[in-house]
């Protein structure tokens, strides 16, 4: 009897000493699979490496969760961390079989936020705690008469599609403690959702929305891209809609004038209207191409030579314009360049 009571008592001792042991392995074993490109807490769960793909510098807080479930058909699950991503504690990103999350470079996370689903956060975001995105919900209006349960079933042997409509958050927005972002919404570029909204619609960019539903109630700048956009300007920055390292610290000096490194995909927005040409300014480090498309319409693509670069490109072919709505110039690096190009401005004419 003496002996078992001591048996138990050592074992009660001994336990969380040895669980720490675990995690701290647990730890160990990841960084060395990721090749050191994270920093982690105890406690951090990852089912897979497959299909998980992550920028340099990652931080994932203590006890975080990044679960990628594949199905008996349908393509792989896939997330996508890029660099200097920050997650806190108890952070949750789940996705299933056909569903892609992707968090874009620094942006960070603060402790129990759960992403799931269809989910693309842009970069420079700033996620406050305990908040909700999902690309799912629950079928109540199916088959109204059956279980909430089993109509998600009956929707559940449809395609992926049926059952999740992507949740877009794009660059350099601030989501407020408590929020939650439902399925199929886009919250543009530069809002602010305060905190315990829950957003059901889409939000304009640089828009503050609050409450429940959320609704906007000011506005961080009017939102009126131009037709001629320069880097040295800071009003135009955020018309620079996506892929540009927009941060003051990595604004670069080339040949005597301020630049910005691009990405491999790149969009700026412009004014409305209907324009002959548009002229673009890059700074390139060796020959390269840049592929350039209007509106979702591929134009061809420029060759760059070492230093800067000014040239034009018709753009006055039919199907170019849209009747209405802002003009998006895409900026598109082939995969195969290792070589960095740098963007200086850009202007329709």
């Amino acid at each position: 009897m003496n002996g078992l009571f001591f048996s138990r008592t050592w074992a009660s001792i001994f336990r969380p000493y040895v669980s720490h042991l675990q995690k701290v392995v647990c730890v160990w074993r990841l960084k060395v699979r990721l090749r050191g490109r994270i920093r982690a807490g105890l406690g951090v769960r990852i089912n897979t490496l497959e299909n998980l793909h992550v920028g340099p510098d990652l931080t994932l807080g203590a006890g975080t969760i990044i679960m990628l479930v594949k199905g008996k058909t349908g393509p792989a699950p896939k997330i996508t961390l890029g660099r200097g991503v920050k997650l806190g504690d108890r952070n949750q990103l789940a996705v299933g079989a056909g569903q892609t999350l992707q968090i874009g470079d620094e942006t960070s996370t603060h402790m129990g936020c759960y992403i799931a689903g269809d989910v693309e956060i842009g970069r420079y975001c700033l996620f406050s705690a305990n908040i909700f995105v999902s690309s799912f919900d629950h079928n109540f209006r199916h088959q109204p008469e059956l279980l909430i349960k089993d109509q998600d079933l009956v929707v559940r042997r449809g395609s992926v599609e049926a059952q999740s409509k992507k949740t877009v958050i794009e660059d350099d927005c601030w989501i407020g403690w408590g929020a939650v972002l439902r399925r199929g919404i886009t919250v543009g570029k530069g809002s602010i959702v305060g905190a315990n909204s829950v957003v059901t619609k889409d939000i304009p960019p640089y828009s503050i929305a609050v409450g429940a539903p959320a609704r906007v109630v000011a506005k961080r700048l009017e939102y009126n891209p131009p037709a001629r956009i320069d880097v040295c300007e800071v009003a135009n920055l955020p018309y620079l809609h996506r892929g540009f390292e927009l941060r003051q610290e990595k604004v670069q000096d080339r040949g005597g004038k301020k630049a910005l490194l691009m990405a491999a995909a790149s969009q700026c927005v412009l004014s409305q209207g209907r324009f002959q040409k548009v002229r673009i300014e890059t700074y390139a480090d060796s020959i390269s191409q840049l592929a350039i498309s209007v509106n979702g319409k591929p134009l061809g693509s420029l060759s760059l030579s070492p230093g800067w670069n000014e040239q034009e490109l018709d753009i006055s072919e039919p199907g170019v314009f849209a009747v209405d709505g802002y003009n998006r110039v895409d900026l598109t690096v082939p995969s195969t360049s290792a070589d960095r190009i740098f963007f200086g401005g850009i202007e329709l004419r």
